[in-house]
């Protein structure tokens, strides 16, 4: 028998879905910061191309 799925669950999966895109495109702009500040581009150059907060990569200076 062929399950249906309910408008509820629907909306939670595309939630969780959405979610999960929102926190994999974040970490794919940590990774850029990371290369980017270990070739030694300004702090200010890493945050207009990632689009970071600039204490986020500057947080992030220190942890490389």
């Amino acid at each position: 028998m062929m399950e249906i799925m309910t408008s509820y669950e629907r909306k939670g999966m595309e939630k969780g879905m959405e979610k999960g895109y929102r926190k994999g495109k974040k970490l794919a702009k940590v990774e850029v910061a990371k290369k980017l500040l270990s070739k030694e581009m300004p702090v200010e150059e890493v945050v207009e191309v990632t689009g970071l907060s600039k204490e986020q990569v500057e947080q992030l200076k220190k942890e490389i």
